[in-house]
Order: C-alpha cells, then structure tokens, then sequence
C-alpha cells in the first residue's frame, strides 16, 4: 500500500500492489485538499491516517479503516486535528499526530488503540505534535515538537519501553455504538436547548460529565447505585451553542455520546 497526495485526480492519494497492478483500495480518499500520511495493516484492517475530513465524503476524520469492503469506516466519532504517523506495537496500534482530543477526552497527540478500546500513553498527556512514531529493539522512538512527557524533560525525540502509562481509555465508534445500545444509553432530545435527558441502565454509581470540543469538563453529577433503567435530566440552558459530549464513566468504563445545542 502507498499513499499520499495526488493533485492531478487520476489517482484518489492511496493505491495497492498485488506484484502486477495498481489499483485503488475501497473508494479512495476524498477532498481537493485531502492527503494521505500514513497507513498500517493492523487486525486485519489498514487503517488510513492523514489530513481527510467527513464533510468531504470520507467515512470519518484523520483515520478510518478499510476492511475490504467497498467503503471505509471511521474510527472515532470525533477527532480534532489530523494524523501524522501509525504503528503497530505490544498488541496494538499507536496512532499520533496533531490532534489533542478524542470522543471529548484530552488525549494528547498519541494513544494506542485495539478493536474496542483508545487509551492515553502518558500523564499528563504529550501535548506538541508528534510527526513521527518507530518500533525500535523493543521499543518505540517518538519525534516531534513536544519537550515534556510526564513531567521529564525531552527535546523532540523520546524512547518509550513499553511500560503500562496509560491513564485513560475510552471506547472506539463502532464498539461504543453497540455496548450504548445494548446498556440502552441514549440521549434526548438532541439536539436540545434547556434540559438534556440522558438515559441508561448501570447497576453502580455512575458519573455524568459534559465536556466540549477540547475535552474541558464543563459539569458533572453523580448518580448513585440503580437498579433498572435511569433517566438524569441535565440543565444546559447556559451552554452556548455548538457541539458537546456526555460521558458516563461507570464501573471502570467510560462511554461517550455527542449533542448538539
């Protein structure tokens, strides 16, 4: 696989070898301004990282997959900036970039991510682009603009050894999509202007956090040990309009759902 960026339009940015032709691999990137970074084969998926957006046609934001279908899917329901490099390592796949925010969590620019879950990589989390991430005896070299990682002193380049930083984890879209059906978590009415019902059916204490764009938590509220089916009506008549998320963080899991007000 290759990919990149093509101005002429005869080839959409991303393109498969089979040892005697070239072909285009799913439908292809869309977008004039679209490019491709970088790709990796992982579970059985390539998954596509760069500077591509939904709004032009693409399945989703900075990374998708492709499966071998006829179409890409998305990886995240919200990601804020682009993806500059993937690689595979300790099981899964490490994706970094631009981006400081994922489904209304503060990730930094790198996390690691397997077929149900993306976690942070440190903690506090890297906070300057990542440009570049290689698997290395054993290890994996980060390059970039950052100059701190967990409070230590770097300049640009940082080996990690594959010791268990993660801070937080969250679900990816498509798993978090079936477990909010199967816990029945919903949001109505979306979009809402005063009140904001969220339902769900947790057996522990649940926390409700409502966070914006740049994962900032503008409210939480606690709901204590239920049984059956909870409906928590949140006042959002003083947010100012655009797109936030809900995440509800209970027994060691957290599931995240947009609004919009």
């Amino acid at each position: 696989y290759v990919g990149g960026n093509n101005f002429s339009g005869s080839n959409p940015d991303i393109l498969k070898f089979d040892g005697t032709n070239w072909t285009v691999p799913g439908p292809g990137i869309a977008g004039s301004f679209s490019w491709v970074t970088d790709l990796q084969v992982y579970n059985n998926r390539l998954y596509i990282g760069g500077y591509f957006e939904q709004s032009a046609g693409n399945a989703g934001d900075f990374l998708m997959y492709w499966d071998g279908g006829t179409s890409y899917k998305k990886v995240f329901n919200f990601i804020d900036y682009y993806v500059c490099s993937l690689d595979t390592f300790n099981g899964k796949l490490l994706v970094a970039g631009t981006f400081e925010n994922i489904n209304g969590i503060h990730t930094g620019n790198i996390v690691g991510i397997d077929s149900l879950t993306f976690c942070t990589l440190s903690n506090p989390p890297v906070t300057n682009v990542i440009t570049q991430i290689q698997k290395w005896n054993n290890t994996f070299l980060i390059t970039g603009g950052f100059t701190t990682i967990d409070t230590t002193n770097f300049e640009c380049l940082a080996v990690w050894d594959g010791g268990n930083y993660t801070d937080t984890c969250a679900f990816t879209v498509g798993v978090k999509e079936l477990e909010l059906k199967e816990l029945n978590i919903s949001l109505y009415p979306n979009p809402a202007n005063e009140i904001l019902n969220v339902s769900f059916e947790f057996q522990n204490e649940t926390k409700i956090q409502i966070t914006d764009l740049t994962g900032k938590i503008i409210s939480e509220t606690r709901v204590e040990n239920t049984a059956g089916k909870t409906i928590q009506p949140l006042n959002i008549s003083a947010l100012s309009k655009g797109i936030y998320f809900v995440n509800l963080i209970s027994e060691g899991k957290n599931f995240c759902k947009k609004f919009i007000k």
